[in-house]
């Protein structure tokens, strides 16, 4: 407050606000940032960040980054062993993170860009912000996991922007918004049992977790893992089998496999050795398959990395084919940690009290507080609106593990 009266800046935050985040990049040109806050559809500060990298360079910066990260996502874990980074390490990914997200807001010169940075940490820091939406002609960029903390500070696990409010990725290609989603709750699923998790007998497994929130389904049988409504086995043996499969409703397809590469195109294989690969799916893009508009939860390595072809990548593609939003991860993770974050984000997305990106953000934050491990950092939400799922009764006993 400035002479007795409220800055701009003041009204802006006097009340809950948002905060929306366009990277946008043309030829080699330097990559332009521009920053709003918003509250409601009144007032707006905009900050603007006019000499960050070059496309080339920030797409090599953002995949240097996303392995920095993964060798803290692909450790071993459990939640007995929780195999934590020595304080070295972290302070080393915080650095990281830090560099990075200095070089995508960098404006002119180095003197205006402390300034402006300090701008965008009040903003990031404040109490009042709800939510971030991350807008990029750059696909795969880790924002959950970048840092706005000065390089060579103190660890602070809650300047990595995933951890201080809900984070939405807009897809690249238009989309219409979610509909109000049916109330009929079945999961979908798609994945290998060359995933230790997905073994029906692992009580380790997604299944096993499942059951423990008590989510109805139909029963998903071990070598086909998806039934159609009749209870009957699907042979999803080629990409249209896949198509036809996914015009049932289901609010929501979790995905279970490994990431693989083929011909410079990210791929994931199911279990009767379909290859599934982006590109694949964006030919396909002329019809919308999703009947719903569903979540698409991709829980397998590096489910945003980006292909050779006009940068394909799995969370556009889905997107333009009709799914209400898509969560997948920037980075190779571990197995087991990826279980047991899928199930701290169904306990909060299910009980019918927080939207996908609140449930996100909240499973986020109790992990960082409670697994020992940054893993949940390498996750990010793709959507053009946040939206909330149907939900289910959960069963007391997990009201502990929600709170954990």
């Amino acid at each position: 407050m400035a002479d007795g009266k409220f800055s701009k800046r003041d009204r802006v935050t006097i009340d809950p606000f948002k905060i929306r985040i366009a990277l946008s990049t043309r030829f080699e040109a330097p990559t332009k940032t521009v920053v709003n806050v918003l509250r409601g559809n009144d007032d707006q500060v905009t900050l603007k960040f006019e000499e960050g990298p070059r496309r080339s360079e920030i797409i090599n910066e953002s995949k240097a980054f996303t392995a920095e990260l993964a060798r803290f996502a692909g450790r071993p874990w459990a939640p007995n062993n929780p195999n934590p980074p020595t304080p070295d390490e972290t302070r080393a990914l915080q650095n990281a993170a830090a560099a990075f997200f200095l070089r995508i807001f960098r404006h002119k010169t180095d003197d205006l860009t402390v300034a402006r940075v300090n701008e965008l940490r009040y903003f990031l820091d404040h109490k009042n912000l709800i939510g971030i939406n991350f807008d990029s002609d750059v696909p795969g960029i880790p924002l959950d996991a970048l840092h706005y903390g000065a390089l060579g500070a103190a660890v602070d696990l809650q300047r990595f922007i995933g951890a201080r409010a809900p984070i939405v990725h807009a897809p690249r290609a238009d989309n219409d918004y979610p509909g109000d989603q049916e109330s009929d709750l079945r999961i979908g699923f798609l994945g290998t049992n060359g995933v230790q998790s997905v073994r029906l007998r692992n009580p380790d497994g997604i299944f096993a977790a499942f059951e423990r929130l008590k989510i109805p389904g139909e029963r998903v049988h071990e070598e086909t893992p998806l039934r159609d409504p009749q209870g009957i086995v699907m042979n999803v043996a080629d990409i249209h089998a896949l198509f036809r499969a996914w015009a049932q409703y289901r609010p929501i397809w979790h995905i279970t496999s490994h990431t693989q590469t083929r011909a410079g195109q990210p791929v994931f294989v199911l279990d009767n050795g379909l290859e599934v690969r982006a590109d694949f799916l964006n030919r396909q893009q002329g019809a919308r398959t999703f009947l719903g508009q569903p979540l698409m939860f991709l829980n397998l390595c590096a489910g945003t990395q980006s292909g050779i072809v006009d940068d394909t990548n799995f969370p556009d593609s889905l997107n333009q084919l009709g799914a209400g939003g898509v969560i997948a991860t920037h980075c190779l993770i571990h197995d087991r940690f990826a279980t047991h974050f899928a199930e701290r984000f169904y306990s909060h997305a299910l009980s019918g009290e927080l939207s996908v990106g609140k449930s996100l953000f909240r499973a986020r934050r109790d992990s960082l507080r409670n697994d020992g491990t940054l893993a949940s950092l390498c996750y990010s939400f793709h959507a053009m609106d946040d939206f909330a799922l149907p939900s289910v009764p959960l069963p007391d006993a997990q009201e502990t593990a929600r709170s954990a």
